[in-house]
This record gives C-alpha cells, structure tokens and sequence, in this order.
C-alpha cells in the first residue's frame, strides 16, 4: 500500500507540475504566440528553417538582451512577418546604428533594415532543449489542453460533487437502518409494568400466610396427639 501511494503521489506531482506549467506558457502567450516569462521566450522550432543550427522540434529559451550588448557578427533570433504569418527567424547582424538612447536599427545579413523592437535575443545567450518543443507544442494544441487540463479537471470536479453528495445522503441511511434495528429488536431486561409491581407483593403476601396457616394447623395436630399419649388410664 505505501509503494502504490508513492507511485500515485509522484504521478500526481507530475501531473500538477505540467499543468500549471502548460497553463502558465498559454497565459504569457504575447501577439506572436510566444510565451513570455519576464527576460525569457520559449520558441518552439515548429520547421526545418532553423536547421542545421536548431533541429525541429527543439525548445528555445531565448534571453532579451540590451541594445548595446549586440554587437556586429552576433546572430539573433527576431519576428518577422510573410503575409499575414507572424513568424520567429534568425540571422547575422552587419551593422549597428544607434537611433535614440531606446531604439537601434540592426542591418542583417542581405541588407534587411530591423528595428530593435522586433529582437528576441541573441543566440549565444539560447539555451537549447531538443525534443521538448514537440511535446510542449502537443500540449498546447487545443487537443493537448483538452485531454490534460479540461477532462482531468472535470473528472475531478465530478468526483468531488460525488463525494459531497454522499457523505450528505449517508446520515440518512444510517438513521433509517438503527431505526429499523431499533424495530425489529425485541425488548430485553424491561421493567415490570405497574401492574405486576403491584401483584407481585400481594401474591407473597398471600404464599406467607398460607404458610403460617399450615405452619398453626400441625402444631395443633402435634399438640393433640401429644396430649392423648400423655393421658392416664383408669
């Protein structure tokens, strides 16, 4: 029994982590649907566009870095748009160009003018996790959220209501069965009824003097015959 409640204990441990995990990436979702968490963007690489650097399927935790720290030759991760897709790319910077003490314009490579407002972060400040973007992208698939947060959820929350339901339904029964024992049980070790308290002494009474009467009328006897012996004869 302790080895399964481990067992459960654990599972359920890493369930709960997941969970909140996954609601808190879908909750810090920005425009782009990146999760945000404060200096921190996960990226999922959802294509082979970022191979051979970054394979499919691998999770980005990309570190937001301050304009000055980029510098000429350094790759960066940063949002672009085709069509109306919002996408993440990455590329080599070439040129740097202070615009105010807020803003810099970063040329990549191929003469592609970025403001620095669309820049993730640096790729040598990425942390790289292969294969967890792919889980991480099933779960936050309208499937994923489903099976693991909804229906487990919901399947708690009846649970709940079912426990609820009969621990209030469970008094009654409990009352309704000690009353039919209380029925069906024949009364043991009762009192005698006024009544035989009152014959009861009355019936003593009467075997008592039935007693002396009986007790009187062999004394008589005794003393009668005792008188006939005793008597001379003439």
């Amino acid at each position: 029994m302790k080895i399964k409640r481990i067992i459960l204990g654990t599972l359920l441990s890493i369930y709960l982590i997941i969970a909140i995990f996954l609601t808190a990436c879908l909750l810090t979702y920005n425009d782009y649907k990146i999760s945000v968490f404060g200096d921190k963007s996960l990226v999922i690489v959802k294509n082979d566009d970022f191979e051979p650097d970054y394979k499919k399927g691998s999770l980005l935790i990309i570190t937001k870095n301050a304009n000055e720290d980029i510098k000429v030759n350094d790759e960066i991760f940063f949002y672009t748009t085709y069509g109306n897709q919002m996408t993440v790319s990455h590329s080599k910077v070439t040129k740097v160009e202070k615009v105010t003490d807020t803003e810099t314009t970063f040329t990549l490579e191929g003469e592609y003018p970025l403001s620095s407002e669309w820049v993730i972060g640096k790729a040598d400040t990425t942390k790289v996790m292969n294969g967890v973007g792919s889980f991480l992208s099933v779960l936050e698939s309208r499937w994923g959220f489903l099976f693991m947060i909804v229906l487990p959820i919901s399947v708690l929350f009846i649970y709940e209501i079912y426990v609820i339901v009969k621990e209030i339904v469970r008094p009654d029964e409990e009352e309704q069965k000690e009353k039919v024992i209380v029925v069906n049980e024949e009364p043991k070790n009762e009192e005698p009824k006024v009544e035989e308290k009152i014959e009861q002494p009355q019936t003593e009474i009467k075997e008592e003097i039935n007693e002396n009467i009986e007790e009187k009328k062999e004394d008589s006897e005794s003393n009668i015959e005792s008188e006939e012996k005793e008597e001379p004869k003439e």
